[in-house]
């Protein structure tokens, strides 16, 4: 063991990892799960979905699914929760990001969101909200890195998520009046949940 490895290593504990419905991994009970075993049932939780189980979705569902709890706590992990498109989980943001890149494909050229924010004399509330949301990504990973909590980058990964959808439901981008600025809120969207998935060691896909 390098001593100037342990010098920079940091021991943070964690809980029980328990099975869904509460029942603990245990030696003394005979019920430890594999980690080929958690692979396993993980693609086949994506393939009973209908959708393929790549490598990239399945260690995306699994890690994902380990790092949106708080550590210290016990991990409730299930296989049908962490694949699914609809809720708080590893292929629901790696949907959303290759979503985002999907609008981005359909235009021929982009600007800098400063740039296009400043062509305009104020932002719409969908917009606003947005860009507030995205404002708070830098201050987010400086507490997860202070406090060694990777659930924060979780939680606001998710809730972003969730402020664009409400953005793109009632904004229209390609097409409209206000293309360019809202194409550059896109982007920067786009770009910090690639960034936010990838400091929690998570493929972030340009298509699903």
């Amino acid at each position: 063991f390098l001593p100037e490895l342990a010098a920079a290593t940091v021991y943070v504990p964690h809980g029980m990892v328990r099975l869904s419905g509460g029942v603990k991994m245990s030696s003394r009970l005979g019920n430890i799960v594999p980690a080929d075993e958690v692979l396993n049932v993980t693609a086949e939780a994506i393939r009973a979905a209908g959708r393929d189980a790549k490598d990239e979705t399945v260690l995306g569902a699994i890690k994902y699914s380990f790092l949106k709890t708080r550590l210290g706590g016990d991990i409730v992990y299930n296989p049908a929760e962490s694949v699914s498109l609809e809720g708080n989980s590893g292929p629901y943001l790696q949907y959303a990001h290759a979503r985002a890149r999907s609008i981005l494909s359909k235009a021929d050229t982009a600007v800098s969101l400063d740039t296009a924010i400043s062509a305009h004399d104020r932002l719409e509330p969908g917009e606003r909200s947005l860009v507030g949301k995205l404002s708070e990504y830098t201050e987010t990973v400086d507490k997860a890195t202070a406090e060694l909590m990777p659930h924060h980058i979780s939680t606001y990964l998710y809730e972003l998520a969730q402020v664009f959808n409400r953005f793109y439901e009632h904004n229209r981008v390609i097409g409209d009046d206000r293309q360019a600025l809202r194409l550059a809120l896109v982007a920067g969207y786009a770009d910090c949940l690639r960034d936010g998935l990838r400091l929690l060691g998570i493929a972030a896909p340009d298509k699903m």
